[in-house]
């Protein structure tokens, strides 16, 4: 009996210093701050189909937002071959669809594996989806017409001046990203298509363009062009990494022992709600600060890009076909406690309908609001517990 225990012990000991130093490695260059970590369960099932399907899901959500974006960068150019108010109509939906694919994707990006990692992936997805922003930081409002980064000829309208910009004193300073490339496509009050008529070159001794409508032909191309770019580095993530490079995340994941991976894969979709549905976006308009929730001010897709978001969550806990249901994460929950994965289940489909209840012109306060807030923080509130119940670390970076 003794030899036993022991060997279980040992067993248990590898698994816990194996996880310790995989994460320790994960997601960095440098060496991160260390982390205090949970026993990891020996007996925790086989993660192995969830995490296939997580990294099926993430592929085809990045697939269709990469195709989003190229598809807008596209637009822009045969929008600004021969502006009109036609073509700009056209631009606008497919600024919809790109920021809606990409809005779908939010959960595999949710969670670094670190916390150094972590304020990477943060960091760069401040260059894709920062908000709420200044529009006036960009361009022209009502009654203030030389104002913004297109009127400002001091500065270049190049990509690492914009880079060097973009929140450069305050963080709705946003330069770069879906929702500056949204501000001047739409303006303040409606953006009319002459704004992008081009003009005869005039430049500066140092060659910066002075004349306004260049400028801002230039900085919507290099705008759109930066978030194919940086779709693509956050849709790489899940890829295999190149030869000699350091490991993906992909990678990280899929070497990790069992409960690493559940714990991790808990607690990515505990931040998407906890995080950005909650904290970002419900949060503040249930307070009645809907600036701070209202994500696109503009194009006014809030609840559609809300529901996105929240869609995609459904389908990693559901799944959609009878393949699917065989692996996602409510049947995984459900090996570890069916009446949790019961619970889980309906705090969503209660979330879902309030969600569904949000008026088309939201964000604005609604009982539907409180009613999703106390679904979502329930739904959180269940995976720590199952997290918990299976002595598995919520990962809290």
């Amino acid at each position: 009996m003794e030899k036993r225990e022991c060997m279980q012990w040992s067993i248990h000991g590898i698994l816990v210093l194996g996880l310790s130093l995989l994460l320790l490695g994960c997601d960095q260059k440098e060496t991160p701050e260390p982390m205090v970590l949970a026993p990891v369960v020996p007996s925790a099932p086989n993660a192995e189909p969830l995490v296939n399907y997580w990294l099926a899901r993430a592929h085809q959500c990045y697939d269709r937002a990469i195709m989003g974006v190229q598809e807008l960068d596209a637009q822009v150019e045969e929008f600004l071959n021969e502006p009109s108010d036609v073509l700009l109509g056209a631009l606008k939906e497919r600024w919809t669809s790109a920021h809606l694919r990409f809005s779908a994707c939010h959960l595999y990006h949710s969670q670094g594996f670190n916390q150094e990692g972590h304020k990477r992936l943060a960091a760069q997805l401040e260059q894709v989806n920062a908000w709420p922003i200044q529009g006036g930081f960009i361009d022209y409002l009502p009654g203030y017409e030389h104002t913004g980064i297109v009127n400002d000829v001091t500065v270049a309208i190049t990509l690492e001046s914009l880079s060097q910009q973009h929140q450069i004193s305050d963080l709705a300073d946003v330069a770069l990203g879906f929702h500056a490339v949204e501000f001047l496509i739409w303006g303040e009050q409606g953006r009319p298509a002459s704004d992008f008529k081009a003009q005869a070159p005039q430049t500066t001794e140092q060659g910066i363009e002075l004349n306004t409508n260049n400028r801002r032909r230039v900085y919507l191309q290099l705008a759109t062009r930066q978030l194919v770019e940086r779709i693509s580095q956050l849709q790489n993530r899940w890829q295999p990494a190149a030869e000699n490079a350091p490991m993906s995340a992909q990678q990280q994941l899929q070497q990790l022992p069992s409960g690493a991976q559940t714990a991790y894969l808990f607690s990515a979709s505990h931040r998407l709600i906890d995080y950005f549905l909650v904290g970002r976006v419900l949060n503040p308009i249930q307070s009645g600060n809907l600036d701070d929730g209202n994500e696109s001010p503009y194009s006014q897709n809030n609840k559609d890009a809300l529901l996105a978001t929240f869609d995609e969550l459904g389908q990693w806990l559901q799944g959609s076909t009878e393949v699917e249901q065989q692996q996602n994460l409510l049947t995984y929950v459900g090996n570890l406690n069916d009446e949790a994965a019961q619970h889980w289940l309906a705090d969503y489909q209660l979330a879902l309908a309030a969600l569904d209840r949000l008026p088309a012109e939201f964000p604005q306060q609604n009982p539907a609001v409180d009613e999703a807030v106390i679904s979502l923080s329930n739904l959180t509130a269940k995976i720590s517990e199952t997290l918990t119940a299976k002595k598995l670390p919520l990962l809290s970076y």
